[in-house]
């Protein structure tokens, strides 16, 4: 059997429409063994790489920092809420459902042989892990499950373990470790690339290494967490607690999943030296929360009444992106993309620097120092420094240029003038000049004319 094109219904610009399926053919054995030592060659590298990367996640877990935060993460399929009951004319609603799981707090702790009531003598690592559900609603399958949702569940997160950190171990957050699948419009994106490049633009002395895993090779934990919500749904729906959509979903889950660190069997277990706590592994559940986001900012307040703390705003009216939509060089290759910068820049337009890297590393030069230049694997690796220029800044600090001063060259002439508005549609801020003319000027013009006046000021 070989992949070769089958002819599909119906043509695309004068050619004939054709998928890749697995087809039969005949050949002879010489033709057979060089189109395998062919494929070999594409396959092999393929594998290392696989490999490569798991042996990463395993480091990541084994070698984890106090400062750090481990995280696993991924969209389960989305949730349909069919009826048990359906009605005439009935259309199952849908809900979004984004997984994360947290590890932190790696530690050693002795406990007691099985049937044994003398002292610990056996010991075991473990971690604290908890686990986050983020639900949303949506109109139908494949709809978004995107990088907008998944970085506003994640600034959110990372907001709520800076506290615990601080609080409970005394220990300052500073380095977010974030695994993920490759899924190109959810995490090897522009955007989102960009959303880690500019994390200090919303946390203050954090720094975000995202990982990516080779495709179709990131199954784990978060998809065995990830299967629990769906399950109890249906179960409820069969006992007739309905949940019509994502928010009954949230309802539902808040009610009948959700655990705190205080009702974990493993805390007890520790704290008795039990000989139990071995079962718990590496994932072995501490706690579990669920969240609701919702699309306007009305409705974020309404609910908030209800579940202080657990309603987050996912507004789509602005994407922060690149200017011209430029993406990294080699974007489908990379696996790795690391924040370098710890305070916003102050020059516009603005310029977030990334390190990017083909391959992650965790050898021993990597683990004290991601800029070594001693890692024997750089060649295979191919890490380097990029840098992500700015299509527009958030709407609500374009805002505040609003009655700034501006000069620019109109015919040649040096004119003077004063921002009088901001088009959040349009991304574009209007000047009045002092000749009374109007103009639009996007970000990197009004950068421009920013720093033209200043000069003239100086």
């Amino acid at each position: 059997m070989v992949w070769k094109p089958a002819i599909r219904q119906g043509a695309k610009n004068g050619k004939q429409n054709t998928q890749l399926e697995l087809s039969s053919e005949t050949m002879s054995v010489m033709k057979l063994i060089d189109q395998f030592k062919t494929l070999l060659t594409q396959c092999v590298p393929h594998y290392q790489e696989i490999c490569w990367i798991r042996q990463n996640m395993k480091t990541d877990l084994a070698t984890l920092p106090p400062n750090t935060l481990l995280i696993l993460t991924d969209f389960a399929a989305t949730m349909v809420l069919r009826a048990f009951q359906t009605k005439n004319s009935y259309v199952d609603g849908h809900a979004v459902n984004d997984n994360f799981v947290f590890m932190y707090k790696q530690r050693s702790v002795k406990v007691k042989d099985k049937d044994d009531e003398g002292e610990p003598s056996e010991e075991v690592q473990i971690h604290t892990v908890d686990v986050h559900h983020f639900f949303a609603e949506t109109i139908s399958k494949g709809k978004k499950t995107d990088h907008a949702m998944h970085n506003i569940c994640l600034d959110a997160i990372i907001t709520r373990y800076k506290s615990i950190f601080q609080d409970e171990f005394s220990i300052t957050l500073d380095h977010v470790k974030l695994w993920t699948d490759n899924a190109p419009g959810q995490y090897r994106c522009r955007q989102n690339f960009l959303q880690v490049a500019s994390v200090s633009e919303r946390h203050n002395d954090i720094k975000i290494t995202h990982r990516l895993a080779v495709p179709d090779n990131f199954k784990g934990c978060h998809d065995a967490f990830g299967k629990d919500p769906a399950q109890l749904i249906r179960g409820l729906e069969l006992v007739g607690v309905r949940s019509p959509n994502a928010f009954g979903v949230f309802e539902n889950c808040f009610k009948n999943l959700q655990r705190g660190r205080d009702k974990s069997e493993w805390k007890q277990y520790e704290l008795d030296a039990d000989a139990r706590l071995k079962n718990k592994g590496k994932y072995g559940m501490d706690s579990r929360t669920v969240w609701f986001a919702t699309e306007t900012a009305d409705e974020q307040q309404d609910l908030l009444r209800k579940y202080p703390g657990r309603i987050l705003l996912c507004d789509r009216s602005f994407k922060l992106d690149t200017r011209s939509g430029e993406a990294i060089e080699g974007t489908s290759k990379l696996h790795e993309v690391r924040s370098v910068a710890m305070e916003v820049p102050s020059v516009h337009p603005r310029v977030w620097p990334v390190m990017v890297a083909n391959l992650p590393c965790n050898c021993q030069h990597c683990n004290i120092d991601p800029d070594n230049t001693r890692c024997i694997y750089t060649a295979w690796r191919k890490p380097h420094s990029d840098n992500m220029k700015l299509g527009c800044i958030r709407p609500q600090e374009a805002q505040t240029w609003v009655s700034k001063g501006v000069a620019t060259k109109i015919n040649g002439k040096l004119t003077v003038g004063i921002i009088v508005a901001f088009s959040p549609k349009t991304l574009k801020w209007q000047v009045k000049y002092m000749d009374g003319s109007i103009a639009e000027l996007n970000y990197k013009q009004i950068s421009q004319s920013d720093m033209l006046f200043k000069n003239l000021q100086s």
